[in-house]
């Protein structure tokens, strides 16, 4: 794959020259050879980058929209970065926008160029040039709203209800109305409180995720990350939640209740993870210990189970079976066995939830 991908790098730069290349390549995998024959034109590279194109030309007329300009009020165009070496790109602004490039900027060193400059404002320098770095979306948490009218029972008891806890959920069962604190186009480092509500005074944790994107629908926006958040035995419904987005797109998130500001807990999240990493990796810091939330949720849900299995009897077949599962999810947690360790993961829930219909129906 490292060999196909250096191949296939070379026939693009290649192909920025000429209007069609000749690819002919040795390629080893363990015992067999394979041989790489063919001819790739330029019209076949452009039809690949087309949707790419398609997007970068939306962007540019959004950047345009958002600063109150027409395509006709720009005079000049610089292209920046080593792709906008393939004429395509040049082509299809042109078209656009009616300019043709210029080509006395470095398109690869006005990256490095710009990245010097940022790091000489950063330490203190002075430069005609000024710099800012903002948000490029909005950064804010999924909560009850405008977007839970229609099923706000439904969506409440599937969030709060006992049986969830801990539990990853479907974020389509969650909270539906995105509330954004660090608003897109915000000047970076950015920093905002918002304060929100608990559902009542008893209310002893949540799970707050976090989302990017415009959308007022939670589910229309990214995931970036989740993590749950425990609250104290207060009189108080008022939670204080911070926001710190800084230029490395590092986030961390205070929360804090009504007059409880000296325990805030603090949590970060990467931009550059996956939401699975930042719901796994998301670093509670308390008195200087910091504690892995997904090791929280594994250890709630095997202390629900154990709680159950208490006074039951040993004989039963099922509770035997709910036992060795119990073992066999340790296990897999502590091999990091992802998928091993959601398979007994559910099966635990299942035994949990079809022990609760019963005393229900009881």
């Amino acid at each position: 794959m490292s060999k196909l991908t250096h191949i296939a790098e070379e026939t693009k730069i290649a192909l920025s020259i000429e209007a069609q290349v000749k690819v002919q390549e040795l390629i080893s995998d363990d015992d067999q050879i394979f041989e790489l024959d063919t001819e790739v034109s330029r019209e076949t590279l452009e039809g690949m980058l087309s949707p790419y194109i398609d997007s970068t030309i939306q962007k540019v007329r959004q950047a345009l929209e958002e600063a109150h300009c027409k395509s006709s009020d720009i005079t000049r165009l610089l292209l920046v970065g080593g792709s906008t070496r393939i004429p395509y790109v040049a082509e299809r602004l042109r078209s656009e926008f009616g300019l043709t490039a210029e080509l006395q900027v470095d398109p690869d060193l006005s990256v490095a160029l710009g990245a010097a400059i940022q790091a000489g404002l950063t330490t203190g320098r002075e430069f005609r040039q000024v710099i800012v770095d903002i948000a490029p979306h909005s950064l804010g948490i999924g909560v009850f709203g405008e977007a839970d009218q229609d099923s706000f029972i439904e969506n409440l008891m599937s969030t709060f209800s006992e049986k969830k806890k801990g539990k990853n959920r479907d974020a389509k069962k969650g909270p539906r109305t995105f509330a954004p604190l660090v608003r897109k186009n915000s000047k970076l480092p950015a920093r905002f409180t918002e304060i929100f509500y608990k559902i009542d005074t008893d209310q002893e944790r949540a799970r707050i995720e976090v989302f990017q994107r415009e959308s007022e629908i939670t589910t229309n926006n990214t995931l970036i990350g989740s993590f749950f958040a425990d609250f104290a035995n207060s009189s108080s419904t008022n939670i204080y939640i911070t926001f710190e987005y800084d230029l490395n797109g590092m986030i961390r998130i205070g929360v804090s209740e009504e007059g409880m500001a000296s325990e805030t807990k603090y949590f970060s999240m990467d931009l550059s993870k996956g939401a699975r990493e930042n719901s796994s990796a998301s670093v509670l810091v308390e008195a200087s210990h910091p504690v892995e939330q997904e090791s929280q949720v594994s250890n709630y849900l095997i202390q629900r189970v154990e709680e159950k299995l208490k006074g039951l009897d040993d004989v039963d077949e099922d509770l035997v079976s709910v036992r060795a599962n119990v073992t066999h999810y340790r296990e897999a947690l502590g091999r990091d066995d992802d998928e091993e360790a959601e398979k007994f993961e559910d099966a635990l829930y299942q035994w949990l939830e079809a022990g609760e219909k019963t005393v229900a129906n009881l």
